[in-house]
């Protein structure tokens, strides 16, 4: 995910961004890693 820019930032705004994950842990990991 290095490489989108907006899924590792913190948007406002009307941005929906859609991604995958193997299982829960990997969801969370993924919301949990913003600036």
């Amino acid at each position: 995910l290095e490489s989108f820019d907006e899924l590792q930032r913190e948007i406002f705004g009307p941005v929906v961004s859609v991604t995958t994950f193997k299982d829960e842990a990997e969801a969370v990991a993924i919301a949990n890693d913003t600036e």
